[in-house]
């Protein structure tokens, strides 16, 4: 994501209690990311210097180093169906494909969706 966006979303999310690291994706991206166990991870379709290549690989570590990790991808609604023919979306791994700029609300309704599926919550006996 960029900065600012970046930025605004973790302010949010840490206001709603959850913890949140934000890093490039570069090309040392598993040793910096191997000693964390993520619930969820939402990464723009490329970084900074416009790399797609560097950002897929990262979706593949991330699904082998934590196969239960929950993997956003976002792009540009306007740029979207080009990009998904010219940088192969099918060849990245995620969850869920999200518009950026990425609304808050959005995010958490998606990950307590993914969530609910995970946990299974035990009926209330009267």
């Amino acid at each position: 994501m960029d900065p600012m966006s970046g930025k605004i979303l973790a302010r949010h999310l840490i206001r709603k209690g959850l913890q949140i690291l934000t890093t490039e994706v570069t090309e040392n991206f598993e040793a910096l990311f191997r000693g964390h166990f993520p619930d969820f991870v939402v990464l723009h379709c490329h970084n900074s210097r416009g790399d797609f290549d560097v950002v897929k690989r990262a979706t593949h570590i991330i699904r082998r180093l934590h196969p239960g990790c929950i993997l956003y991808v976002t792009c540009s609604s306007d740029t979207l169906d080009y990009y998904t023919i010219r940088y192969r979306f099918q060849d990245y791994y995620y969850d869920d494909l999200l518009s950026s700029p990425l609304q808050c609300g959005e995010l958490l309704a998606k990950l307590m969706h993914h969530l609910s599926r995970r946990y299974h919550l035990s009926p209330t006996q009267s």
